[in-house]
């Protein structure tokens, strides 16, 4: 009875031995992704796999507010979002730098100009992202710098709705330079004189460092980093109009 216990014993251990080792080598496991730039987050995702393909990546979505709390009560194991600077107590890696931008129907008086000044804005009815996105929060800290106050400001909850709302004319959006995409209805402009930038950052709690599939995480976004700082990666193809 002894030794039948104790080969079942040696033989779950030979189980939990090979499962370690296909995990440590990200044979297989999982990794849960929120995200609130998917134009950045989906390279991240392709150079993740293509490292590691056995590995189960679940994604979610969310603002910038919402990822953060989720990181805090590990509901994820890494995000992708847009910060004014990387939060304290976390794992933080820059991919990019963005700063607010203005999205306007391709036929608008604007569609050709380079760049808009806030005061611009004035009398314009401005459609803006929900309380918890980065997005307002920089263009809104843009505003104050200026001391542009809008009166016209409508407030949605997706970076979709406020592209839409931009080619039906129905206002000027705004979103963060990666978000415009490659929609020929719309043209993405600069705020001359915007002042406050943001990074898209890569970001993990602290406690998971060493983890075999977050540092799969961060080493694919230091390539797509590495992709973004060469030109192989454009994350607003209407810039090129």
């Amino acid at each position: 009875e002894i030794f039948n216990r104790a080969r079942l014993l040696v033989s779950r251990a030979d189980e939990l031995d090979a499962l370690a080792h296909d995990l440590v080598g990200l044979k297989q496991g999982r990794l849960s992704i929120g995200h609130a730039t998917p134009s950045f987050t989906m390279p991240v995702i392709t150079e993740t796999l293509a490292a590691y393909p056995q590995l189960d990546v679940a994604q979610s979505i969310g603002n910038t507010a919402e990822l953060l709390e989720a990181l805090q009560q590990c509901e994820i194991d890494a995000a992708v979002t847009t910060l004014a600077e990387p939060p304290l107590r976390m794992r933080a890696f820059c991919i990019a730098k963005q700063a607010p931008r203005l999205c306007v129907p391709a036929d608008h008086p604007w569609a050709t100009r380079d760049s808009v000044a806030l005061a611009e804005l004035a009398g314009e009815r401005v459609m803006i992202r929900e309380n918890g996105s980065m997005t307002r929060v920089l263009f809104e800290a843009s505003c104050d710098e200026a001391g542009v106050t809008l009166d016209r400001a409508m407030e949605v909850p997706s970076r979709e709705a406020i592209k839409e709302a931009a080619a039906a004319g129905l206002a000027i959006g705004v979103v963060l330079e990666g978000e415009v995409g490659q929609d020929k209805r719309i043209r993405s402009i600069a705020l001359a004189d915007a002042q406050t930038e943001g990074g898209v950052y890569g970001l993990s709690l602290e406690e998971t460092s060493g983890l075999p599939a977050v540092e799969a995480f961060f080493d694919a976004c230091r390539t797509v980093a590495e992709r973004f700082a060469d030109g192989g990666l454009d994350p607003d193809p209407m810039d090129e109009r």
